[in-house]
């Protein structure tokens, strides 16, 4: 039982540490983008009749978002949609 709390509690540390390091890196995204500099593009794939989904640059696009600053988007290839078939 004594291990069981033992893993427990490092799987809350692990959390939190993770949380921490996902707030800083979006925090770092946002004072680049202050400062002027131009990230990567926010790669996303556009699916018909569904919309677009990110595949890379989730960070990127919060941090966007929180400084009012626009993001450039590079589309990815097209899913069809199967909804027809």
């Amino acid at each position: 039982m004594k291990r069981q709390r033992k893993e427990e509690g490092y799987l809350v540390e692990f959390s939190k540490n993770r949380v921490h390091y996902i707030i800083d890196v979006m925090i770092e995204y946002s004072r680049r983008l202050q400062a002027g500099e131009r990230l990567d593009p926010i790669e996303v794939i556009e699916i018909p009749d569904r919309g677009r989904f990110i595949i890379d640059g989730h960070h990127r696009y919060v941090a966007s978002h929180q400084s009012g600053i626009t993001s450039t988007y590079k589309s990815n290839s097209r899913i069809r949609s199967d909804r027809n078939a």
